[in-house]
């Protein structure tokens, strides 16, 4: 049987790599259905909140800005912040989840993630082969990516645009596009090479001529997009609004060290007013305590632990001695 699924993997051009399939679906201990519901509403919530901290940042926030923009481009992070995209949140999302004796804890949150076609491949094979048990079905990944499309463009022609960067992952997004195509839109899977553009907008050479695209799924992270071929011509038409990017244009969304900030105490005040109880609870749970490294003599992270009685009011961090009194700084 191991055998079989190897060969049916490899005919759909996966499994380049020695890999190790069960034979059937694996439950794992405290993941279930109702769980990864709860987790999915609650990303969502994050990085809907994440994003308006970036974009309007509190009075005394201003340094979540200067963490997540290190190391990119200012024109990037400029086109991010254009009014045309205000709204744009990434919408496949996938969480890292660690299994531990206490339950699952979240290492990473990826929102350019690989695997739909990996998963859509395996749902597939396994119900060939008789077993159920596959949360969303054999076909639910498929169903789910279809309506993410259609929640940013309802009538799409879609392009899943593929980097040289991202090249191993091509066969389980080829498979991907063939599935979009056979049920639901035209859709199909390319290199950046083979995006053409005229005064209309962005097309590609199909079997039948050109094939108008209204919305690209980018496969590639955004810190490589000075190597991507044609990314200028992308961001220009998408600027125009002739064409949907997603996952959008925001890298601060895509920096690992937004992770970072869910736990540090200024911002608590933040993402209880910003995010429902349930995800700030189910959050709390998953992640880690997490520190971004900063050099600095002191850091934004910086703390006052225990908190410093001032008048009726306490001081937790380094921003509250501004303001007091001469009076109220002898403590």
């Amino acid at each position: 049987m191991f055998r079989n699924f190897f060969y049916a993997l490899k005919a759909e051009g996966l499994f380049e790599r020695q890999f190790r399939v069960s034979p059937f679906p694996v439950s794992l201990p405290g993941i279930d259905q109702s769980f990864l519901d709860r987790l999915g509403s609650a990303l969502l919530d994050f990085y809907r909140a994440l994003d308006l901290l970036y974009r309007d940042p509190p009075p005394g926030h201003e340094f979540v800005r200067f963490y997540l923009d290190r190391g990119k481009p200012a024109d990037l992070l400029a086109l991010g912040l254009a009014r045309r995209f205000r709204q744009d949140l990434p919408r496949l999302l996938r969480p890292d989840l660690l299994l531990t004796p206490d339950g699952p804890v979240l290492t990473e949150m990826d929102s350019v993630p690989g695997g739909p076609g990996l998963l859509l491949a395996l749902s597939r094979i396994y119900r060939d082969a008789g077993q159920g048990g596959m949360i969303g079905g054999p076909e639910g990944i498929l169903e789910g990516f279809a309506a993410m499309i259609r929640s940013q463009e309802p009538d799409p022609v879609l392009a899943i645009v593929v980097s040289d960067e991202s090249e191993e992952y091509r066969g389980e997004m080829n498979l991907l596009a063939s599935g979009l195509s056979m049920a639901h839109f035209p859709t199909v899977c390319i290199h950046p090479r083979e995006l053409h553009f005229d005064e209309e907008g962005l097309f590609v050479q199909a079997k039948n001529g050109p094939l108008r695209l209204n919305i690209l799924y980018r496969f590639f992270e955004l810190f490589d997009l000075p190597n991507i071929p044609k990314a200028e011509m992308m961001l220009y038409f998408a600027k125009g609004g002739k064409v949907r990017i997603t996952p959008p244009l925001k890298p601060w969304l895509e920096e690992k060290a937004g992770m970072a900030l869910w736990h540090h105490p200024v911002l608590r005040p933040f993402w209880i007013r910003e995010m429902t109880e349930e995800a700030r609870e189910l959050l709390d749970d998953l992640i880690p305590q997490t520190w971004i490294l900063d050099p600095s003599p002191i850091p934004f992270s910086a703390t006052l632990s225990p908190p410093v009685p001032v008048g009726d009011r306490f001081l937790r961090d380094f921003s509250g001695l501004f303001g007091l009194t001469q009076k109220e700084r002898r403590f």
